[in-house]
C-alpha cells in the first residue's frame, strides 16, 4: 500500500512514499461508479488544521491525524468510516505549510480520494495546513527565534548576566553588557530554528529586553538620582 502525499511551500512541491501498517489497508477496494465525463464533478480540496508546537516543529515529529469520511459500500449504501493517517512533520516547517493527501492504493490499485465519495463526484484532497501554536517563551520571525527577558533599570543601566535554557535543553550563560536599551538585542547566529530542507542550517536566535522601572521613588532617591549627572548625557 502506498500512500502518496504532496508537500507545499510557497510554490514547491514534491513527493514523499510512506509505507503505513498492515491494519490500515482497506477490507475492499470499491472501483468508481460509471458515469458520463462531463457529468463528473471534482469536489474542492477540503482543509484541516495540524496544530504543532514550536518544538514539534523544531525537533520534527511523527503524527496521527483521524480522517471520518463517506464512502458507498458494495450495497451502494453511503456510510461513515474511519481511517488513521500518519506522516512526518520536518525540522524547520512553518505556519501555513501544507500536507496534502491526494489518493491511496492497493497493490498496485488506486482506489477513491480520501474525501467524501457520492455519485457523480470525485472525492476532494485532504489538506493538513500547518498552525504554530502560541510558545510561553519564543516568538518565531521566519527562521529566527526571539527570546524575551526582562530586567531591572539598574541591570539596564549596569548590565546583567543570566542563565538561559534553549529549546533544544541546552543551557548557556548569557553576559549582556552595560547599557541596555528598549532596541537593545543580542544575536546569536547559528541558535535559531532549522532552516527546512537543509541538514545543518540554522536562524538565529534573538534575545530582546523588558526594562522594568520602578513603581515607585522616595523623595531621597529622586534626590539621589538627581545627583547622576551622567544621566543627562
Amino acid at each position: 500500500m502506498t500512500m502518496h502525499i504532496s508537500i507545499s511551500e510557497n510554490g514547491m512541491s514534491f513527493l514523499n512514499t510512506d509505507k503505513p501498517a498492515q491494519q490500515d489497508l482497506p477490507e475492499k477496494v470499491q472501483e468508481p461508479m460509471a458515469h458520463d465525463p462531463s457529468e463528473v464533478v471534482v469536489d474542492p480540496p477540503v482543509f484541516r488544521d495540524l496544530n504543532c508546537s514550536l518544538e514539534d516543529l523544531y525537533n520534527g515529529v511523527r503524527k496521527r491525524m483521524r480522517v471520518t469520511r463517506k464512502v458507498v459500500n458494495a450495497q451502494g449504501e453511503c456510510v461513515a468510516k474511519e481511517k488513521v493517517i500518519e506522516f512526518e512533520v520536518k525540522r524547520g516547517w512553518r505556519e501555513g505549510m501544507k500536507v496534502t493527501f491526494k489518493k491511496w492504493g492497493c497493490w498496485g490499485r488506486v482506489s477513491h480520494r480520501l474525501g467524501d465519495e457520492r455519485p457523480g463526484h470525485i472525492p476532494a484532497d485532504i489538506v493538513f495546513v500547518v498552525k504554530e501554536k502560541p510558545h510561553a517563551k519564543y516568538q518565531r520571525e521566519g527562521n529566527d527565534l526571539v527570546f524575551w527577558r526582562e530586567i531591572s533599570l539598574r541591570e539596564a543601566l549596569c548590565g546583567c548576566r543570566f542563565e538561559y535554557e534553549h529549546i533544544n535543553g541546552r543551557k548557556m550563560n548569557v553576559v549582556v553588557p552595560a547599557v541596555i536599551t528598549p532596541e537593545s538585542e543580542q544575536v546569536y547566529h547559528g541558535l535559531g530554528m532549522p532552516i527546512a530542507k537543509s541538514e545543518n542550517e540554522y536562524g538565529d536566535l534573538v534575545i530582546r529586553f523588558h526594562i522594568r522601572f520602578p513603581r515607585t521613588i522616595t523623595p531621597e532617591h529622586k534626590d539621589i538620582v538627581r545627583s547622576l549627572a551622567f544621566l543627562d548625557d
